[in-house]
Parts: C-alpha cells; sequence; structure tokens
C-alpha cells in the first residue's frame, strides 16, 4: 500500500469536480493528465488501472490518481456506475510513501499535536475502503456546491477540498491507531508514546523511560527508531520545544520560567536547544510572533 504525503499551505486547488453517473455499460478513457484526481464509489463498481496497478472502485472506496502518470479503464462496468470526482493541483512538492513510513508519520500525527502546533501536510492512501464514508460523502457534496455556486472567491472551494483531504488522514490515522491498540506488540510502545506525551514538563531520559516500562535502554531506543524515524532523546527534545513555542506565544513567562516548566535547569541549555530546532532563539521566536500579529490589524 501506498500514502500520498502533500503539504495543505497554501491551500490545494480546485480545478473540477462533478459527480458521473452511467445506467449503460462503460469504461473509462485511457488518459495522462497533470492533475490529481480523487474518486469515491458510490455505486457500482469502476475498475481503472494507474501504471500497472489496477483498481476496482466500489462503494466505500476512495482512490487518489496521480498527475502525469497515465491511468484507464481495464474492464466495463456491466451495471449502473456512479462516483464522485474531483481534479486539483497541489503547488508544492509532494511524496509518495509506502505503508512503513507512512506509520512511523502517523505516530507522530498523533502523539505531538499541541493547541497551537498544526501539522501543515496530508496523508492519504492511493486506495482504500473507510468506514465513515458519509462523511467523506457530505464533504464532497458541500464541494460540488461551493464548486457551482459562484463564490466570489476561489479560496472557499480551495479550503473545502483540502478540509476533505485533511478528513481522509484523520480517519486513516484513526483506524491505524484502533489497529495498533488491538495488537499486543505495538500497545505498550503506544503507552510509552503517551506516557511521554504526557509527561513533557519533566527532566526525563530515555534511561529513565526504560526502566518505567521494563526495557533495556539501547532496545528501546532501537525500537523507537525503528517504529518513528527518529530517536527517542529527539522525540522527547521536539515534545518540549512545542510546548515551550505554546508557552511563549500565550503566556507572559520569562524565557528562564518557561525553561524550567519544560522540564529543563539549565536555561542556556534550554536556548541552545530551541535555536537548533526553530533556528531563532525563544525570544525572537516571541517577538516575530508579535510583530506578525501586529501588522495583521
Amino acid at each position: 500500500m501506498y500514502f500520498v504525503k502533500m503539504p495543505i499551505n497554501p491551500p490545494l486547488l480546485h480545478v473540477s469536480s462533478g459527480r458521473f453517473v452511467s445506467n449503460t455499460p462503460w469504461i473509462h478513457t485511457k488518459r495522462n493528465i497533470d492533475t490529481f484526481v480523487i474518486i469515491v464509489g458510490l455505486h457500482g463498481s469502476l475498475y481503472i488501472q494507474q501504471n500497472d496497478e489496477q483498481y476496482e472502485v466500489k462503494p466505500g472506496n476512495v482512490l487518489i490518481l496521480l498527475p502525469n502518470t497515465t491511468h484507464l479503464g481495464y474492464k466495463k462496468s456491466e451495471q449502473s456506475l456512479s462516483y464522485y470526482w474531483c481534479h486539483f493541483h497541489c503547488e508544492s512538492p509532494y511524496d509518495i510513501i509506502d505503508k512503513r513510513d507512512s506509520e512511523k508519520k502517523m505516530l507522530l500525527l498523533d502523539h505531538t499535536t499541541y493547541h497551537t502546533n498544526s501539522f501543515d501536510y496530508v496523508l492519504a492512501p492511493i486506495f482504500s475502503l473507510f468506514k465513515s464514508i458519509d462523511r467523506i460523502n457530505i464533504l464532497f457534496n458541500q464541494l460540488l456546491h461551493i464548486s457551482n455556486s459562484g463564490y466570489y472567491t476561489k479560496y472557499g472551494v480551495n479550503y473545502l477540498l483540502t478540509l476533505l483531504m485533511v478528513e481522509l488522514t484523520q480517519q486513516t490515522l484513526s483506524e491505524y491507531l484502533a489497529a495498533s491498540r488491538d495488537d499486543d506488540n505495538n500497545s505498550k510502545f503506544m503507552e510509552v508514546l503517551e506516557w511521554v506525551r504526557i509527561n513533557t514538563a519533566i527532566d526525563i531520559s530515555v534511561s529513565d523511560i526504560a526502566r518505567r516500562f521494563n526495557y533495556n535502554a539501547d532496545y528501546l531506543s532501537r525500537l523507537f527508531k525503528q517504529k518513528t524515524g527518529m530517536s527517542l532523546q529527539k522525540y522527547i527534545h521536539h515534545l518540549k520545544i512545542s510546548k515551550a513555542k505554546e508557552m511563549l506565544l500565550h503566556s507572559d513567562n520569562s524565557i528562564k520560567e518557561i525553561a524550567y516548566k519544560v522540564g529543563f535547569h539549565d536555561e542556556k541549555y534550554f536556548m541552545k536547544l530551541f535555536k537548533s530546532y526553530e533556528n531563532l532563539t525563544p525570544t525572537q521566536f516571541r517577538n516575530a510572533y508579535f510583530y506578525t500579529h501586529m501588522n495583521n490589524h
């Protein structure tokens, strides 16, 4: 299984969309176009091939066709057929990643989010069956309504398209995490992730975590790297810096107080670490926010 990871800042660009309906046998034409295409099955089966991979899009299935990639029908739909479709562009470079890399990113999506720390990308499978397809269909209906309503700006339909992709990402994430928690091999690791997340404010080390969960420290570090793609120490620092950014923007605490509240007793080390992650000192980060805020008025 492959996934598409695409930035959503700026939002995705809607080109055209609609609902296809055929009551007679029908086969998709062969083509190679420069847009993404998202297809959501409603009724019957659409038989479509992308490069060498063949898909049968049934109700509940969502398929993403990639730009500059040949796709074509490989078999006629013998019964009545209906599906939503939408062509769109992504202005920023996108990535196609495999299942293993996608799982690493989903683990971090779930465990590194703070109120002010929004991820600026979506991560959706090329082809999948979604349990909550009704929510996707509702958003697609709204997308079609907005695209045909003559709004004064394209941003309305662009943001709704982006929201649709966010919904696909959220459902993919929720289903993956539910399956992971049911897996005994993953449940303890998920417990480690959650414990680290909620204990960001204390001074914790890899050895402390290993002792708490009866792991060998070296083994835990290797396991964490294998499952998330980053070291456990880097993950801890990432959480602490994220929490510090939140406090810099939404509190009057001094830099020293913030350092202490996220588990650093050495203010200078905290400042050095913060700059290595953000390319700004904590003071520069705070001042940059207020400068931007003032210029918005």
